[in-house]
């Protein structure tokens, strides 16, 4: 056991290690009005435990903070606005009079001509509107005393909106320990981490720091072990890693006063490989399409270019001409390792009348090449989106682990004379888990393209099993994005965001001032809103910025058939990509509905794995495959709540209550824990995520068995 004293030496150590320098607490300053008349309308307030003076409207303040600046002062601090105004800028001075060249302007629509403002930091409108971490050397500018630090959110019109949130803020002699880094990418906990081709780990540098101490492993306490070395780089590739395994990493920082620990991040990777080549993501008019991508105006076929709002690559081919056939080609920045066993290269097609074959062709970096082909014309002319696998070990001859080039053509390589014309479309070129040939049976459980013994054994630890206990755990709210309690009163038409992100919604309608409709009877006795289809919640575009690959969205409901019998219809879980959707559909019980008034929903994707799931009160009630579209090209501009996207048609009746998102794939634990608050849920075996109920009866027995044996036998 450690005794007293050598905990003590302990503690000091791990508390100098960390050591980091103490930012302004504004609870403990007297927030007063700077500048004179220009300080008008708005609103002040401290948030963050002290660390955060949030401004809004139209407002100038300060606190009284004496300081001398010498040549090396450092003034430090996080800065952030939703709302841009004519002039957001911090400042230090002698007095309460206004001044000109001693504040810096970060942002703002106000122009600087013929002002002294120094403008060298006026650069946040590149980060708007998250948080920019600035490091201004002000001993640069000018020396002496102050006893004033000022802040203003000058936005002089009838009714200003303009908002800027200052945090964190330090001054010092720059002598110090670097401060501690942020933002880990992948970000902390992160699950369904996919390393091909490779993974690169990224992170923001804390300030003062020259280089980083990297620490990377299994280990979740890293020691000496999982040193890996020291880098000035914020960025570091690791090389091995394996599948469906969880990481540990942590970087220090690094500067000639000494070494600041950060803090210990984690990530786990995918349970297979998936790796996208191209998802045709590129906002309108992007020139990185033309940039990859080259056509018939480069290697003189007849195919053409062009993109759609849809997010996909679309080829017009002309085959009637020579040569005879239509060709893209995609060649890497730098040579590709696909040198990875059971693997499909897969993507997404869209197919024309004339379009008699397609062709695949890959080129390794000694200028080998090899070609896939497909005539079959239940592909090459499909009318709708279907997906086209192709094993890569097809690919004979190649060096794949030395891959730089990808084309996909139309119309033989080789044709013997003129073909048709037309136009088709590809999406989602990725590198995927290899799967059998379709028509295998569906009792191949493991996936290994064989009915055996290993199905045998992959159902067997389900045996007799007719449902099963799923105890709650609590979710990572460091992933929660937004939180609306919906507790507001009156006619209060500002949705506040319990999350810490900041992501508040307004309360809107349709050409006239909406009345929202507050009320006291939520799920756990608090407040709830209850739409009655003249008004919605309308969500911030920002709110959704880091959602990608997961996401979650919880809420309660109150279900009435009485009185709202609108609310009892299907519930459609959609997400839109490249021009495909990718849906659930659910359709509550009746009676269940009439007797839980207050009930709780989930709706979870996770586009890596491509599953979607929606649960009622914790219990999965329907789920679906196969939806690997990304979220990353969602429409920001329509997120609300209690209306369609177009804010007119799909109008909601009924009580809502604790509405939140979160960035990942909630858990079933996690979930019950939401519907719950801390119980367990008794899931029934369908839909139980098990491998297969071969003879559909609700249980797994004998049956069950027999059918895999039979297919088993058959095939021997």
């Amino acid at each position: 056991m450690m005794s007293n004293d050598c905990r003590l030496i302990y503690l000091i150590t791990i508390f100098m290690a960390n050591f980091t320098l103490a930012a302004i607490n504004f609870n403990e300053h007297t927030i007063q009005s700077y500048g004179g008349d220009q300080d008008g309308t708005g609103s002040t307030v401290v948030e963050n435990g002290g660390a955060a003076l949030h401004l809004t409207g139209n407002v100038w303040k300060c606190i009284q903070y004496p300081y001398t600046i010498t040549n090396n002062t450092v003034l430090e601090f996080d800065f952030q606005s939703s709302v841009q105004a004519e002039e957001h800028a911090i400042g230090m001075d002698e007095d309460l009079t206004i001044q000109q060249g001693n504040r810096f302007k970060l942002y703002g629509t106000q122009s600087d001509s013929g002002t002294s403002i120094i403008i060298d930091y006026k650069n946040y409108a590149i980060d708007a509107p998250k948080t920019r971490h600035y490091v201004i050397p002000i001993g640069q500018y000018y020396t002496g005393t102050m006893q004033y630090l000022f802040f203003s959110n000058d936005h002089d019109v009838v009714s200003p909106t303009g908002e800027s949130v200052y945090s964190n803020v330090v001054l010092s002699e720059g002598e110090n320990p670097p401060s501690v880094v942020t933002n880990p990418q992948p970000s902390h906990v992160a699950t369904d981490v996919s390393f091909f081709p490779s993974l690169n780990l990224g992170w923001t540098a804390g300030s003062g720091a020259d280089s980083h101490d990297v620490y990377f492993g299994t280990n979740p306490s890293p020691s000496s072990s999982e040193f890996v070395g020291n880098q000035t780089a914020t960025v570091f590739s690791p090389s091995s890693l394996a599948w469906n395994t969880t990481y540990y990493w942590r970087i220090d920082a690094v500067n000639q006063y000494g070494t600041t620990n950060g803090p210990v991040w984690s990530f786990t990777t995918a349970e297979s490989l998936v790796g996208i080549i191209d998802d045709f993501d590129y906002e309108l008019n992007d020139p990185g399409l033309i940039a990859h991508w080259s056509d018939g105006n480069v290697n003189s076929t007849g195919s053409s270019i062009s993109q759609y709002l849809a997010f996909y690559m679309n080829v017009a081919f002309d085959n009637t001409q020579l040569p005879y056939y239509s060709e893209v080609q995609y060649t890497f920045d730098s040579v590709q390792d696909w040198d990875v066993t059971d693997v499909d290269l897969s993507f997404w097609y869209l197919g024309d009348s004339n379009a008699d074959e397609i062709y695949v062709r890959l080129s390794d970096s000694s200028a080998t090449s090899n070609t896939f082909r497909i005539s079959d014309s239940v592909v090459t002319q499909s009318a709708d989106w279907i997906q086209v696998r192709i094993p890569l070990n097809s690919f004979t001859g190649l060096d794949l682990a030395r891959i730089t080039e990808i084309a996909l053509g139309i119309g033989p390589e080789s044709p013997s004379g003129p073909g048709g014309s037309g136009a088709v479309r590809f999406d989602e070129i990725r590198i995927v888990e290899h799967q059998c040939e379709s028509g295998l049976s569906h009792l191949d459980l493991n996936s290994d393209c064989t009915v055996d013994m290993g199905d045998v054994m992959a159902l067997a630890e389900h045996w007799l099993l007719q449902e099963q206990t799923v105890t709650a755990s609590l979710p990572n709210d460091g992933q929660l994005l937004i939180h609306y309690a919906f507790d507001e009163t009156g006619s209060t038409a500002n949705v506040s965001d319990s999350s810490g992100n900041r992501n508040n919604a307004t309360v809107e309608s349709a050409g006239y001032d909406p009345t929202p409709n507050w009320q006291s009877d939520g799920f756990d006795g608090s407040g709830c809103i209850c739409f009655d289809s003249q008004f919605w919640v309308k969500i911030p575009q920002t709110a959704f910025t880091g959602i990608d690959k997961e996401i979650t969205i919880s809420f309660w409901h109150y279900a009435d058939s009485d009185e709202w019998p609108q609310f009892l219809t299907p519930f459609e879980f959609t997400t839109s990509f490249s021009g495909m959707d990718d849906s659930l559909n659910w359709e509550p019980a009746r009676p269940q509905a009439v007797s839980i008034r207050w009930n709780h929903y989930a709706f979870v994707k996770n586009s890596v794995t491509g599953r979607m799931w929606i649960y009622e009160n914790g219990v999965l009630m329907t789920e679906a495959i196969n939806a690997f579209g990304s979220m990353e090209d969602m429409d920001l501009s329509s997120c609300r709540i209690g209306v369609g996207a177009d804010g007119q048609s799909s109008k909601y009746l009924g009580k809502m209550d604790d509405f939140r998102v979160y960035s990942y794939a909630l858990t079933q634990s996690e979930i019950v824990y939401l519907a719950g608050g801390g119980t367990f849920v008794v899931q029934p075996l369908v839909p139980l995520e098990i491998p297969a109920d071969p003879q559909p009866n609700g249980r797994i027995d004998l049956g069950d068995f027999v059918a895999i044996a039979f297919e088993w036998l058959s095939e021997l």
